[in-house]
């Protein structure tokens, strides 16, 4: 089973500078000794990021924290797929699992499934037919990883092209057997030097005269995504069985072999301040966004765009309910 066969929804029709999907909870190990902390690289000011000296010395990321003991786990609980974070991709990744006959299960710190975009994206799907708008082509994808100076996942972008319409299609049969309607946003026509060969398009929703599944839901033009994240969620609780639990915030991952085989359980902070952890017998799926709310990381992995994250994203402390906001909040 492919695992990634829906998650390419994630590819919003609008995404944050410095956002690269991707998280950092750290596997349980020992933390460095007292005499090596002082060699550790934390975030100070922007002139002391990689230099020649800090290269050499390793990123407090990078720096596992002491095992949660035992004896403060106040319980286990077991599925065959654990996904951290309900979002987009997480509850595609989920859903996907679940309709494979695996039991899924979701953490998230947030207290309701959340999108941080306004619509989703695909190359091509049943919706842009209806429309007569034609595929994206190659070009336009080719000529974006040109602008990008190559310094991207291109496995990322061609898992995007060559399985987003499948996905888009299953996204477009969901939601209109919960008979909302479909939307599709097509750009007003660019210059002949513009970026994309073609015309942007994306997919939105609507509530087709339905009452919206949370109280104040605003569904409009920028805010059509929500609507589809709370219908992910009711389809994996209510038809497929799944099951998630809120106001989880994952803080460390358990590898089996002695910290060097595969991730095999999560350990999440409920909101009473026990310990739980969460065993995926199959597979633990890590959907918890960007980490450009990290200014550690963000120096490490993505120093030409770190300025562009405002010193509050990161000294603040996050509101995992957030909605579409400029500039991320995960801390990695």
């Amino acid at each position: 089973m492919d695992m990634n066969r829906r998650n390419v929804l994630k590819g919003a029709a609008l995404t944050a500078v410095g956002a690269v999907g991707a998280t950092t909870l750290v596997a349980c190990a020992p933390t460095a000794s007292s005499d090596k902390q002082d060699e550790v690289l934390s975030a100070t000011g922007g002139d002391q990021y990689n230099t020649a000296a800090t290269a050499q010395r390793p990123w407090a990321f990078e720096v596992a924290p002491d095992p949660i003991p035992a004896d403060q786990i106040a319980e286990t609980i077991e599925a065959d797929v654990v996904v951290v974070g309900c979002g987009t991709s997480g509850l595609m990744a989920a859903n996907s699992a679940a309709e494979e006959g695996l039991d899924a299960i979701i953490v998230s710190a947030s207290t309701k499934p959340t999108s941080r975009g306004g619509s989703n994206n695909a190359v091509y799907c049943k919706a842009f037919e209806a429309q007569g708008y034609p595929c994206v082509p190659i070009d336009q994808y080719q000529k974006e990883i040109f602008c990008q100076a190559h310094k991207v996942d291109q496995r990322k972008w061609y898992l995007h092209h060559n399985n987003s319409e499948e996905a888009m299609n299953w996204a477009c049969d969901l939601m209109e057997k919960a008979d909302y309607g479909i939307d599709t946003e097509i750009g007003t026509p660019d210059k002949e030097d513009s970026l994309y060969p073609q015309r942007t398009a994306a997919v939105g929703w609507n509530l087709n005269g339905q009452t919206p599944p949370e109280d104040g839901l605003e569904v409009v033009t920028g805010k059509m995504q929500p609507l589809f994240v709370w219908e992910l969620a009711r389809h994996l609780t209510d038809d497929l069985g799944g099951r998630i639990f809120y106001r989880n915030i994952a803080e460390q991952l358990i590898r089996e072999d002695d910290n060097t085989g595969r991730v095999t359980a999560v350990i999440c902070k409920r909101e009473d301040g026990s310990y739980a952890q969460y065993v995926g017998h199959k597979a633990i799926v890590l959907a918890t966004g960007d980490f450009s709310g990290d200014r550690d990381m963000m120096r490490r992995y993505c120093p030409e765009t770190a300025d562009y994250v405002k010193d509050d994203v990161c000294d603040s402390e996050p509101d995992w309910d957030q909605g579409f906001k400029y500039g991320g909040i995960c801390k990695g």
